[in-house]
């Protein structure tokens, strides 16, 4: 990989997630009164300036800004609130990751962003690292539209992999306060 160095595809992550605090970790699901279904793809990180919503779909790993948990919102279905406030027959919830086994202890001050992107006839995120005081929260795409949270160095094997068997160049990006 080359040199870690500021760019643009690390634009919408540096400014939600560089600087804050990540106090909760919790997966995007749809609720009604008959279950819960946790939706693949869809993380939401508590924030001391909100929660930031980092999405996986077959157009890339994107990311919102902070907002209050009432504006969550899911790009699929939009008009699903948070919540249930009433009559509602379906809305969004939040549940804990299932697997945890690769978070750090929280909270975890945002002290550094790093990416790692395939670049070719296209641009793919394969990684993003938020890194503080010693510790790291990697989230890892899947090729399943997934996100879900790994060691660095299964990032980093997934990354290297994806990026030969897809004909692109893997890229390390990095912010730091």
């Amino acid at each position: 990989m080359v040199q870690p160095q500021p760019t643009g595809e690390l634009t919408p992550f540096t400014r939600s997630l560089l600087g804050a605090t990540v106090t909760g970790l919790w997966q995007l699901a749809a609720v009604s009164d008959d279950g819960t279904i946790p939706l693949p793809g869809e993380l939401a990180l508590e924030t001391d300036t909100g929660f930031v919503t980092l999405s996986c779909t077959q157009e890339g790993l994107s990311c919102r800004e902070p907002v209050r948990r009432d504006e969550i919102r899911w790009d699929t279905e939009p008009d699903l609130a948070m919540d249930n406030l009433g009559d509602a027959e379906e809305w969004l919830g939040l549940v804990p990751l299932e697997d945890r086994a690769n978070v750090p202890e929280l909270p975890l001050f945002v002290a550094a962003v790093t990416g790692w992107f395939g670049v070719g006839s296209y641009r793919d995120a394969f990684a993003l690292i938020l890194t503080g005081r010693g510790r790291s929260l990697v989230v890892m795409t899947t090729s399943d539209f997934d996100l879900r949270c790994a060691t660095r160095q299964e990032a980093s094997q997934r990354a290297e992999q994806v990026a030969v068997n897809m004909n692109l160049r893997l890229i390390e990006r990095e912010q730091r306060l």
